[in-house]
């Protein structure tokens, strides 16, 4: 049986995508823009365009803070804070707080899917935990290249 091709879309999410910021610097970078951050990610053989938003409008409220994947401006991947998330598994598995958007050719970006175990209590948390949900590599601080997070 032949597989079926992966789209475009989730080739990247599921790549690790490497940013060419180390953490102390992104942190410097969202202070400096008011808390927003837009950066490009080199990804082999990638499809086209990625960048990574990490946006904390207050970093004293949680609710406040997002980061999202974009492909060719189009987001395709992403992490936030809701008081209540409709699970696109069911009901069941509704919740409130973090999620992850579920990226599909069908749906775009609307479905979502809570994340019971991200309990981030600071920015540095939610950027390396979310960072490590999304495959976002960040470099190692005075290397060229990243260190891998542990995705599990």
């Amino acid at each position: 049986m032949a597989k079926r091709p992966t789209s475009p879309e989730n080739q990247v999410r599921r790549a690790v995508k490497k940013l060419e910021y180390e953490i102390d610097s992104l942190e410097e970078a969202l202070i400096e823009n008011g808390g927003n951050f837009d950066g490009r990610v080199r990804l082999r053989g990638s499809p086209g365009t990625i960048r990574v938003i990490v946006r904390i409008r207050r970093p004293d409220k949680h609710y406040k803070w997002a980061m999202s994947v974009l492909l060719n401006n189009q987001r395709i991947d992403g992490i936030d804070w809701e008081p209540l998330i409709h699970d696109h598994r069911g009901k069941s598995h509704d919740c409130k707080g973090w999620h992850r958007h579920i990226w599909s050719p069908a749906s775009a970006d609307k479905l979502k899917e809570c994340l019971p175990k991200f309990n981030p209590s600071n920015v540095r948390d939610f950027i390396l935990g979310g960072f490590k949900i999304l495959k976002v590599q960040l470099r190692r601080e005075g290397t060229r290249y990243g260190i891998q997070l542990r995705f599990g």
